[in-house]
């Protein structure tokens, strides 16, 4: 079982430093040896964000003018970005959903009104044909719906 190791800061990381570069100075120690020893060396940092780790993050302020402060301008930037986006979304989705009601509500209200139309003027059997149909689909869309936004 694989423990995980503290971070180590800056002052430990020269003192192994210091602590290999000594053992690689020692004249005792073969060539091979040490070819062995900088072949297991590693040093493994890692950082998670949307950000670069603080160390980067400052070394870009060595390679442009501002540099760090233009590159967490830029994730600013993204992120307000991706905000505006599915805050669009979402309206469009409400919106969507609210078109979506009222065009089934005129459209059940309209064959309400054929079916009572039909019926007034002697055409029970088409009447009655329209009626349960309309019936049996708004049940179903009000069943249906409650299936698929239980699922979400």
């Amino acid at each position: 079982m694989s423990e995980a190791l503290d971070p180590i800061n800056e002052e430990e990381e020269d003192d192994i430093l210091q602590e290999i570069q000594e053992i690689l100075d020692d004249p005792e120690i073969s060539e091979e040896k040490k070819e062995k020893i900088i072949a297991v060396l590693t040093i493994k940092r890692s950082f998670s964000g949307p950000l670069p780790s603080p160390d980067v993050l400052q070394q870009y302020n060595n390679v442009v003018k501002d540099g760090a402060e233009r590159v967490v301008k830029m994730a600013e930037n993204q992120s307000k970005h991706r905000m505006e986006l599915e805050n669009f979304a979402i309206k469009g989705q409400i919106k969507q959903s609210g078109r979506g009601q009222i065009f089934g509500f005129t459209l059940a209200l309209l064959c309400i009104a054929s079916t009572v139309y039909l019926a007034i003027e002697g055409h029970e059997t088409l009447a009655i044909a329209l009626g349960t149909t309309t019936v049996i689909g708004l049940a179903s869309i009000f069943v249906l719906g409650k299936i698929f936004q239980s699922k979400d």
